[in-house]
């Protein structure tokens, strides 16, 4: 196998990948893996390649390394074969996050394990039902870095995982601040799929959010009726851990601090001072 060609094309591989084009080009079979990994063993010790993790493997020599650091979303796309940049890394991919972070999250449907790499931290979220067949239903994006195609959630899918999972997403002031980045996106995907999470918090957040944002969606009212409907019959706290003032909007049975809503950007527990 001419593994100096595969390198020129591929600035980060898996294991699989590799084996897969050695079995194509030299008629490999699976009983060989075990050569496959001699042979990178090889080029990891001579410097040509560098073993991120398991199964992960750079291109010393090409644009992706430079200055010794890798672009982390090319390792989350790679981190393993069904990865997808999600919840604060989606936001940080899409170039709306208030933050950068060194922690990146991708989802799997593969229960592993996280992992650190120069000084970045990598946490897989896993999703049972995690299905790349139905990725155009699921809200999921294939994307250019640095000629490799990985995955992300849609910027409309993004919206309603960060308002769902606020744990893994950078916490409720960074997720505000984010999403007041956003001047336009598919809201009417971003209902259907938060509908079909089937959690009536999240139907609360995602309208709240929705009437919070008009002067950039013009979001029709027939349109957040669908998130009306499925809305909790009890009022529903985004952020017990909140101390201060919050305020209740009774038309989405929500209770949102008061520094969010007003975009007060001081500690919570400054306010009533």
């Amino acid at each position: 196998m001419d593994a100096k060609a595969f390198f020129n094309q591929h600035v980060i591989f898996r294991f699989e990948e590799f084996l897969a084009a050695a079995e194509k080009e030299d008629g490999l079979s699976v009983a060989t893996a075990n050569n496959v990994r001699t042979m990178l063993h090889r080029y990891c010790k001579n410097g040509k390649l560098l073993n991120v993790r398991k199964g992960l493997y750079v291109v010393v020599s090409s644009q992706t390394y430079q200055s010794n650091i890798i672009n982390p979303f090319l390792v989350i796309g790679k981190a393993t074969d069904d990865a997808v940049i999600a919840y604060h890394s989606a936001l940080e991919s899409h170039n709306i996050a208030y933050t950068d972070f060194n922690e990146h999250m991708y989802i799997t449907c593969h229960q592993t394990s996280d992992f650190f790499f120069q000084n970045q931290q990598y946490h897989a979220i896993y999703h049972k039902e995690h299905d790349l067949n139905n990725i155009a239903k699921d809200g999921i994006e294939t994307i250019t870095v640095m000629g490799t195609g990985i995955r992300r959630t849609s910027l409309a899918r993004t919206v309603v995982d960060v308002l769902n999972r606020p744990n893994v997403s950078g916490g409720w002031e960074e997720i505000v601040r984010s999403l007041d980045r956003v001047t336009s996106f598919d809201a009417s995907f971003a209902i259907s799929y938060a509908l079909s999470l089937g959690r009536a918090s999240i139907a609360a957040k995602l309208g709240y959010f929705l009437e919070n944002q008009s002067q950039y969606f013009r979001v029709d009212s027939s349109i957040l009726n669908q998130l009306l409907i499925n809305i909790p019959k009890q009022p529903y706290y985004i952020d017990r851990s909140t101390i201060g003032k919050s305020i209740f909007f009774k038309k989405w049975q929500i209770i949102v601090p008061k520094y969010l809503h007003e975009r007060q950007w001081e500690e919570p527990n400054e306010l009533d001072d």
